[in-house]
Protein backbone atom coordinates (compact mmCIF):
# COMPACT_ATOMS: atom_id res chain seq x y z
CA UNK A 1 0.00 0.00 0.00
CA UNK A 2 1.26 3.65 -0.90
CA UNK A 3 1.33 5.34 2.86
CA UNK A 4 -0.68 8.39 3.12
CA UNK A 5 -0.08 12.37 3.48
CA UNK A 6 -1.98 14.46 5.55
CA UNK A 7 -4.73 15.50 3.09
CA UNK A 8 -5.27 12.21 1.70
CA UNK A 9 -2.20 12.61 -0.74
CA UNK A 10 0.10 9.51 -1.32
CA UNK A 11 3.78 9.39 -1.74
CA UNK A 12 2.67 7.68 -5.26
CA UNK A 13 0.75 10.56 -6.29
CA UNK A 14 2.26 13.93 -6.95
CA UNK A 15 1.17 17.80 -7.50
CA UNK A 16 2.32 19.27 -10.65
CA UNK A 17 2.39 22.99 -10.86
CA UNK A 18 2.66 24.73 -14.12
CA UNK A 19 3.63 28.34 -13.97
CA UNK A 20 4.20 30.58 -16.51
CA UNK A 21 7.03 33.43 -16.68
CA UNK A 22 8.10 35.53 -13.34
CA UNK A 23 10.48 37.40 -11.52
CA UNK A 24 13.26 35.87 -10.32
CA UNK A 25 12.32 36.78 -6.45
CA UNK A 26 9.15 35.14 -6.75
CA UNK A 27 10.24 32.02 -8.19
CA UNK A 28 12.86 31.40 -5.73
CA UNK A 29 10.72 32.84 -3.27
CA UNK A 30 7.84 30.01 -4.36
CA UNK A 31 10.24 27.05 -4.35
CA UNK A 32 11.40 27.73 -0.75
CA UNK A 33 7.36 28.18 0.62
CA UNK A 34 6.91 24.79 -1.16
CA UNK A 35 9.81 22.92 0.64
CA UNK A 36 8.65 24.28 4.00
CA UNK A 37 5.02 23.18 3.26
CA UNK A 38 6.26 19.83 1.99
CA UNK A 39 8.44 19.21 4.67
CA UNK A 40 5.68 19.98 7.20
CA UNK A 41 3.62 17.50 5.23
CA UNK A 42 0.77 19.33 4.65
CA UNK A 43 1.52 19.69 0.95
CA UNK A 44 2.08 16.66 -1.26
CA UNK A 45 5.25 15.78 -3.34
CA UNK A 46 5.48 18.56 -6.06
CA UNK A 47 7.21 18.79 -9.29
CA UNK A 48 6.87 22.38 -10.51
CA UNK A 49 7.76 23.46 -14.03
CA UNK A 50 8.33 27.29 -14.56
CA UNK A 51 10.13 30.02 -16.32
CA UNK A 52 11.40 33.57 -16.15
CA UNK A 53 10.60 36.72 -16.97
CA UNK A 54 12.26 39.15 -17.53
CA UNK A 55 15.81 37.10 -18.05
CA UNK A 56 17.62 36.45 -14.41
CA UNK A 57 20.70 35.86 -13.60
CA UNK A 58 20.89 33.31 -10.47
CA UNK A 59 23.99 33.21 -8.04
CA UNK A 60 24.40 30.52 -5.41
CA UNK A 61 23.60 30.01 -2.13
CA UNK A 62 27.30 31.39 -0.93
CA UNK A 63 28.72 32.73 -4.28
CA UNK A 64 30.05 36.24 -3.59
CA UNK A 65 28.19 39.09 -5.45
CA UNK A 66 30.44 42.18 -5.44
CA UNK A 67 33.12 39.31 -6.83
CA UNK A 68 31.01 37.46 -9.75
CA UNK A 69 28.74 39.81 -11.14
CA UNK A 70 29.02 42.90 -13.48
CA UNK A 71 26.48 44.86 -12.15
CA UNK A 72 26.54 48.00 -15.31
CA UNK A 73 26.33 44.63 -17.71
CA UNK A 74 23.61 43.46 -15.65
CA UNK A 75 21.51 46.97 -15.54
CA UNK A 76 22.74 47.37 -19.46
CA UNK A 77 21.29 44.50 -20.54
CA UNK A 78 18.19 44.14 -18.22
CA UNK A 79 18.52 41.26 -16.48
CA UNK A 80 17.83 40.63 -12.43
CA UNK A 81 19.61 39.34 -10.24
CA UNK A 82 18.53 36.90 -7.87
CA UNK A 83 20.46 34.62 -5.24
CA UNK A 84 18.99 30.88 -4.79
CA UNK A 85 18.47 29.45 -1.49
CA UNK A 86 20.51 26.22 -2.79
CA UNK A 87 23.86 26.18 -3.67
CA UNK A 88 26.40 26.02 -6.93
CA UNK A 89 27.21 28.99 -9.46
CA UNK A 90 25.82 31.20 -11.45
CA UNK A 91 22.86 30.73 -14.43
CA UNK A 92 21.31 32.98 -17.45
CA UNK A 93 17.76 32.17 -16.92
CA UNK A 94 15.93 32.97 -20.40
CA UNK A 95 15.65 30.38 -22.88
CA UNK A 96 14.88 27.05 -20.19
CA UNK A 97 12.25 24.77 -18.52
CA UNK A 98 13.20 25.05 -15.06
CA UNK A 99 12.30 22.24 -13.03
CA UNK A 100 12.01 22.29 -9.13
CA UNK A 101 11.22 18.65 -7.06
CA UNK A 102 9.71 18.77 -3.41
CA UNK A 103 9.78 15.60 -1.68
CA UNK A 104 9.58 14.56 1.91
CA UNK A 105 12.92 12.85 3.13
CA UNK A 106 10.77 10.32 4.84
CA UNK A 107 9.46 9.78 1.03
CA UNK A 108 9.95 5.65 1.03
CA UNK A 109 11.37 5.78 -2.84
CA UNK A 110 13.29 8.21 -2.02
CA UNK A 111 17.08 6.87 -1.70
CA UNK A 112 19.29 7.76 1.00
CA UNK A 113 22.02 10.41 1.14
CA UNK A 114 22.20 13.39 -1.37
CA UNK A 115 23.89 11.26 -4.01
CA UNK A 116 21.59 8.58 -4.68
CA UNK A 117 18.45 11.49 -4.45
CA UNK A 118 20.54 13.38 -7.35
CA UNK A 119 20.73 9.68 -9.31
CA UNK A 120 16.94 9.30 -8.73
CA UNK A 121 15.89 12.21 -10.07
CA UNK A 122 18.38 12.70 -12.85
CA UNK A 123 17.05 9.49 -13.98
CA UNK A 124 13.62 11.30 -14.47
CA UNK A 125 15.25 13.99 -15.93
CA UNK A 126 16.24 11.84 -18.47
CA UNK A 127 13.36 9.82 -19.56
CA UNK A 128 11.71 13.18 -20.20
CA UNK A 129 14.69 14.37 -22.74
CA UNK A 130 14.27 10.59 -24.05
CA UNK A 131 10.95 11.97 -25.13
CA UNK A 132 12.32 14.91 -27.13
CA UNK A 133 14.89 12.42 -28.79
CA UNK A 134 17.80 12.98 -26.71
CA UNK A 135 19.80 10.35 -25.07
CA UNK A 136 21.44 11.45 -22.38
CA UNK A 137 23.52 9.73 -20.02
CA UNK A 138 24.88 10.35 -16.03
CA UNK A 139 28.15 11.89 -15.06
CA UNK A 140 29.30 9.98 -12.19
CA UNK A 141 30.40 11.38 -8.62
CA UNK A 142 34.11 12.71 -9.32
CA UNK A 143 34.36 15.37 -6.04
CA UNK A 144 33.61 19.03 -6.22
CA UNK A 145 33.37 20.56 -9.80
CA UNK A 146 36.67 21.38 -11.22
CA UNK A 147 38.10 24.90 -11.93
CA UNK A 148 37.30 28.24 -10.99
CA UNK A 149 34.44 29.29 -12.61
CA UNK A 150 31.41 31.57 -11.65
CA UNK A 151 29.14 29.80 -14.44
CA UNK A 152 27.14 26.98 -13.56
CA UNK A 153 27.57 24.94 -16.73
CA UNK A 154 31.70 24.90 -17.14
CA UNK A 155 31.86 21.74 -15.78
CA UNK A 156 28.92 18.42 -14.53
CA UNK A 157 28.85 17.35 -11.34
CA UNK A 158 26.79 14.88 -8.99
CA UNK A 159 24.69 12.77 -11.13
CA UNK A 160 24.25 15.19 -13.62
CA UNK A 161 23.26 14.40 -17.71
CA UNK A 162 25.41 14.93 -20.20
CA UNK A 163 25.34 14.15 -24.18
CA UNK A 164 28.88 13.44 -24.72
CA UNK A 165 31.04 15.99 -22.86
CA UNK A 166 28.38 18.84 -22.76
CA UNK A 167 26.53 19.20 -19.81
CA UNK A 168 22.63 19.72 -20.44
CA UNK A 169 20.76 20.04 -16.70
CA UNK A 170 22.61 22.56 -14.01
CA UNK A 171 20.89 21.25 -10.62
CA UNK A 172 21.07 22.13 -7.30
CA UNK A 173 19.89 20.55 -3.91
CA UNK A 174 18.43 21.79 -0.93
CA UNK A 175 17.75 19.71 2.71
CA UNK A 176 15.63 21.06 5.19
CA UNK A 177 12.15 21.44 7.19
CA UNK A 178 12.51 17.59 7.07
CA UNK A 179 12.47 18.03 2.81
CA UNK A 180 14.02 18.09 -0.21
CA UNK A 181 14.16 20.98 -2.71
CA UNK A 182 15.73 20.00 -5.79
CA UNK A 183 15.73 22.50 -8.59
CA UNK A 184 17.85 22.99 -12.02
CA UNK A 185 17.70 24.52 -15.56
CA UNK A 186 17.23 22.72 -19.03
CA UNK A 187 18.46 24.73 -21.37
CA UNK A 188 16.53 25.04 -25.03
CA UNK A 189 19.27 27.52 -26.04
CA UNK A 190 22.58 29.55 -24.45
CA UNK A 191 23.75 32.66 -25.35
CA UNK A 192 27.70 31.86 -23.95
CA UNK A 193 28.74 35.50 -24.59
CA UNK A 194 26.01 37.36 -23.01
CA UNK A 195 25.98 34.82 -19.95
CA UNK A 196 29.75 35.93 -19.42
CA UNK A 197 29.12 39.96 -20.32
CA UNK A 198 27.23 39.49 -16.81
CA UNK A 199 30.05 38.18 -15.05
CA UNK A 200 33.26 39.70 -13.86
CA UNK A 201 37.00 38.25 -15.18
CA UNK A 202 39.96 39.69 -13.81
CA UNK A 203 41.18 40.29 -17.69
CA UNK A 204 40.30 39.57 -20.88
CA UNK A 205 42.39 36.13 -21.33
CA UNK A 206 40.45 34.86 -18.39
CA UNK A 207 36.98 35.47 -20.54
CA UNK A 208 38.02 33.97 -23.38
CA UNK A 209 39.67 31.07 -21.96
CA UNK A 210 36.08 30.03 -20.63
CA UNK A 211 34.55 31.32 -23.83
CA UNK A 212 36.08 28.47 -25.06
CA UNK A 213 35.46 25.93 -22.49
CA UNK A 214 31.85 26.24 -22.05
CA UNK A 215 31.62 26.26 -26.28
CA UNK A 216 33.02 23.34 -25.68
CA UNK A 217 30.86 21.59 -22.17
CA UNK A 218 27.64 23.58 -22.03
CA UNK A 219 25.03 21.89 -23.97
CA UNK A 220 21.17 22.73 -24.81
CA UNK A 221 18.67 21.17 -26.41
CA UNK A 222 18.09 23.11 -29.73
CA UNK A 223 21.46 22.30 -30.80
CA UNK A 224 21.48 19.15 -30.07
CA UNK A 225 18.29 18.15 -31.42
CA UNK A 226 18.69 20.42 -34.45
CA UNK A 227 15.63 21.83 -34.34
CA UNK A 228 13.29 24.44 -32.84
CA UNK A 229 11.61 23.66 -29.08
CA UNK A 230 8.67 25.60 -27.26
CA UNK A 231 8.56 25.65 -23.17
CA UNK A 232 5.37 23.72 -23.14
CA UNK A 233 6.59 20.87 -25.08
CA UNK A 234 9.65 20.32 -22.82
CA UNK A 235 7.44 20.73 -20.04
CA UNK A 236 5.20 18.37 -20.93
CA UNK A 237 8.11 15.83 -22.22
CA UNK A 238 9.90 16.45 -18.58
CA UNK A 239 6.49 15.82 -16.38
CA UNK A 240 5.54 12.44 -18.99
CA UNK A 241 9.49 11.36 -17.81
CA UNK A 242 9.05 11.75 -14.29
CA UNK A 243 6.19 9.54 -14.44
CA UNK A 244 7.38 7.14 -16.14
CA UNK A 245 10.40 6.70 -14.22
CA UNK A 246 9.46 6.92 -11.01
CA UNK A 247 6.28 5.02 -10.93
CA UNK A 248 4.00 8.05 -9.88
CA UNK A 249 1.03 10.06 -10.66
CA UNK A 250 1.22 13.61 -11.41
CA UNK A 251 -2.17 15.60 -10.86
CA UNK A 252 -2.03 19.31 -11.94
CA UNK A 253 -2.61 21.34 -8.78
CA UNK A 254 -2.19 24.77 -7.60
CA UNK A 255 -0.91 26.78 -4.60
CA UNK A 256 -2.61 26.12 -1.32
CA UNK A 257 -3.38 29.31 0.48
CA UNK A 258 -0.43 29.24 2.90
CA UNK A 259 1.80 28.52 -0.10
CA UNK A 260 0.76 31.86 -1.46
CA UNK A 261 0.93 33.59 1.71
CA UNK A 262 4.45 32.25 2.28
CA UNK A 263 5.61 32.54 -0.75
CA UNK A 264 4.23 36.40 -0.78
CA UNK A 265 6.20 37.32 2.34
CA UNK A 266 9.54 35.12 1.30
CA UNK A 267 10.02 37.57 -2.06
CA UNK A 268 9.07 40.85 -0.15
CA UNK A 269 11.11 40.04 2.82
CA UNK A 270 13.98 37.86 1.30
CA UNK A 271 14.64 37.46 -2.48
CA UNK A 272 14.24 41.02 -3.40
CA UNK A 273 16.28 42.44 -0.61
CA UNK A 274 20.20 43.57 -1.06
CA UNK A 275 20.78 41.85 2.20
CA UNK A 276 20.10 38.68 0.78
CA UNK A 277 21.26 39.25 -3.13
CA UNK A 278 24.18 40.58 -2.62
CA UNK A 279 25.29 40.92 0.99
CA UNK A 280 25.22 37.04 1.98
CA UNK A 281 28.22 35.11 1.49
CA UNK A 282 30.62 32.74 2.44
CA UNK A 283 34.05 33.61 1.70
CA UNK A 284 35.61 30.66 -0.09
CA UNK A 285 32.54 28.80 -0.90
CA UNK A 286 31.34 28.58 -4.46
CA UNK A 287 30.28 25.25 -4.79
Amino acid sequence: MKRMLSGGASFGSWRLLWHGPARGSWNMAVDEALLEEVGAHRSPPTLRLYAWSPPALSLGAHQDAAAVVNHSALDAAGVDLVRRPTGGRAVLHDAEVTYSVTLPLDDPSLPAGVLGSYRYLSGALAAGLRRLGLRAGLKAWEGSATGRSPACFAAPSWYELVVGRRKLVGSAQLRRQRALLQHGSILLRLDVGRLLSLLRWPDETARQRENARLLEQAGALEPLLGRSLCWEEVATAVAAGFGEQLGVTLARGEFTVEEQKQAEWLDRHKYSTAAWTWERAVPGDQE
